[in-house]
């Protein structure tokens, strides 16, 4: 390794050195030009003054012309050898902008534009592995998407649509039934009939629940986070905590729902992957920023050193937490190891962010 560092010595430092050392003899040569022609001229016309003088100035204006043409050459061919690497670097440059993440840049003899050239194409190398795991990403969100349409249609046929047609028939055989039973027994089965119709209102309530956060819209962000941990602690053999600290104000409504969903992905995450016993939940509401930590002592894993290869591991909920917090301009930290637990340290300023189309909300009192 140390033979090869010297061989690729300070290439720069070696050209500026060829550079002088072509130059201090060119100026040598110059001076020791001009002095022999004074001589010479001196001589000339001390012992023939009637010799013109135009010969041997014009002796002297030659080799000065000569000498600045080969300095002049000698120092395009030097700036040409540093220049023509950066150029080709901006060349590469512009491909990558244009999406060509495969660009490569040859590496230079010179050392400094080698260290260069080799950086760049590390940045090129991140970059196509960033957006190779960010389209795995984006199939995944996709395919989930589709999985969860597929649910919805499947809770819906098997829940909701048969609660009602039962509920439907029960009325039915109940209006048969009015001229050929008492109204003891018709009372009855009206009891009956609307305990399934509130079954079923239940079901519909929580499976809008399930689609939007309706504590976060009813009751505001800190009730959503309590029902959330308080969720985690009720279905999980584990003891949760949440600590809050400062006041939501001034938050806008993308930024409540993005601090819930950041919320429940990561308590998901540790729901199905942590075999925690504890989890504590630390939020704090400061003037400029909002501050969320998650802390579990499960099994933890390896955290990988790029971003992009949660993809390759299938963590697309990492990644998507990544992404999520991107959107608003905020940053994601992962703290573990394996059998040490997780640290989970979210930042999102509270800056005004472009205004998104508001998706389409349900209508809360059809669930009432």
């Amino acid at each position: 390794m140390k033979k090869n560092r010297a061989k690729q010595t300070s290439g720069l430092e070696l050209r500026v050195l060829a550079i002088w050392l072509v130059i201090i003899p060119l100026a040598l040569m110059l001076v020791l030009a001009v002095g022999a022609t004074a001589l010479a001229m001196q001589s000339l016309i001390a012992t023939q003054p009637a010799v013109p003088l135009w010969k041997p100035l014009l002796a002297v204006s030659g080799v000065l012309l000569v000498g600045l043409v080969s300095l002049a050459l000698v120092l395009l061919w030097a700036v040409r050898r540093i220049t023509a690497p950066i150029e080709r670097m901006a060349a590469q440059a512009k491909q990558v902008a244009s999406g060509d993440y495969d660009a490569q840049v040859a590496l230079s003899r010179i050392s400094e534009l080698r260290t260069l050239g080799m950086a760049f194409n590390h940045m090129v190398t991140q970059l196509s592995a960033y957006r190779a795991g960010l389209q795995e990403y984006v199939a995944s969100v996709t395919d989930s998407q589709e999985e969860e349409r597929k649910r919805i249609a499947r809770d819906l046929h098997d829940g909701t649509i048969q609660n009602l047609i039962a509920i439907g028939q029960r009325i039915e055989l109940a209006r048969e039934m009015l001229g050929e039973q008492t109204i003891d027994e018709s009372k009855a089965q009206l009891t009956e009939v609307r305990t399934m119709v509130t079954d079923a209102i239940a079901g519909i309530r929580q499976f809008s629940r399930d689609l939007r956060p309706l504590a976060l819209e009813d009751l505001g962000l800190v009730p959503a986070l309590q029902y959330l941990v308080g969720r985690l602690e009720q279905d999980e053999p584990l003891s949760a905590q949440l600590h809050i600290e400062g006041e939501p104000v001034g938050l806008t409504p993308d930024m409540e729902v993005a601090i819930f969903r950041i919320t429940q992905e990561i308590l998901n995450n540790i729901r199905k992957h942590a075999r925690a016993s504890h989890v504590w939940v630390t939020i704090r509401f400061l003037p400029r920023q909002t501050l969320l930590e998650i802390r579990d002592d499960g099994e933890g894993f390896s955290v990988p050193e790029n971003t992009a290869d949660l993809a390759r591991r299938g963590s697309f909920g990492l990644l998507g937490l990544q992404e999520r917090a991107n959107l608003f301009g905020g940053d994601i930290s992962i703290q573990s190891a394996p059998a040490q637990g997780t640290i989970v340290r979210v930042i999102l300023p509270h800056k005004q962010l472009p205004r998104r189309s508001d998706p389409s909300k349900v209508d809360n009192n059809a669930v009432k």
